[in-house]
């Protein structure tokens, strides 16, 4: 089963990059060519833009200097081995929120993608990145405005990708090395990190004290 792998990449606070991605497998045997994955990405991309523009999406939960700069997507005969074909359209979407009190740059929001099905293999994550939250509680958890606009945006992109063609094929949005396809978007209001996400934060300085 051919699969194509959507990847969302940009930069935390104009320095350090960020990625995450969610895969669809196709829906039917028909042959796919570049013009037919660049007309797909192309497509959505509109979706995937009208989703970081959400209101109290993803973008507000982001200070300026934080972008999403790039789409790509990578069609493959399966689940890994090489991309067959590959494709790629800039983005220049930033984030919303003030600069000042930014949260750490591994801090993320993820999005869990529900088939309705148990087992890790039956649902996917998305780890966005969140440097600047708007919607905080006083124990520092995203509020239910928040989330609540993350997930609704997130499940309405995924649900205009799946209607889109691929050539004459369909596309539809499942974890790798599953038959199910997603259900739902859920979004949990705790913070969790991505520690990759520091490597391009060196340290300047460090306090030395004889013992």
């Amino acid at each position: 089963m051919a699969v194509v792998n959507l990847v969302l990449r940009g930069v935390i606070s104009g320095s350090q990059t960020w990625s995450t991605h969610v895969d669809f497998a196709q829906l039917g045997s028909g042959a796919v060519g570049q013009v037919d994955l660049d007309v797909w990405l192309a497509a959505a991309k509109t979706q995937l833009d009208t989703f970081w523009s959400a209101a109290n999406g993803i973008g507000a939960q982001n200070d300026t200097t934080t972008t999403y700069t790039q789409l790509q997507a990578y069609y493959r005969a399966g689940p890994g081995g090489t991309p067959l074909l590959q494709s790629s359209v800039v983005v220049s979407k930033a984030g919303t929120s003030a600069t000042s009190n930014v949260w750490p740059w591994q801090s993320c929001m993820v999005a869990t993608l529900l088939t309705g099905f148990p087992g890790r293999k039956e649902r996917g994550r998305m780890y966005l990145p969140c440097n600047r939250p708007v919607g905080v509680t006083a124990v520092h958890q995203f509020n239910a405005t928040a989330t609540g606009a993350v997930s609704t945006s997130l499940a309405t992109a995924i649900h205009n990708i799946n209607a889109l063609a691929l050539g004459t094929n369909g596309l539809f949005a499942q974890p790798l090395n599953s038959t199910r396809i997603y259900q739902r978007v859920a979004v949990d209001n705790r913070a969790d990190i991505q520690r990759r996400r520091t490597d391009k934060l060196p340290s300047s300085a460090s306090s030395v004290t004889t013992i």
